[in-house]
């Protein structure tokens, strides 16, 4: 069996929010898009819309690059 990769990182606290559900994704591309739409909670867009949280923008893309590597 193979062993699944790890998820991508974003922001320490989106992601030490979202180790807690885990569990629940049995896909890691499932549990990555759960961590993006936490993001999209967090981040400066005006309409927070289902469709445009998960895209990243500059602001996450930002946000992401600045949390410490695990």
């Amino acid at each position: 069996m193979v062993k699944p990769r790890s998820p991508r990182p974003t922001v320490q606290c989106v992601d030490t929010y979202c180790e807690l559900y885990k569990d629940l994704f049995i896909e890691v591309r499932a549990y990555e898009s759960f961590k993006y739409l936490q993001l999209g909670k967090l981040s400066d867009l005006k309409r927070k819309s289902l469709p445009a949280m998960p895209m990243p923008t500059a602001a996450t893309q930002r946000l992401a690059s600045q949390s410490p590597k695990q």
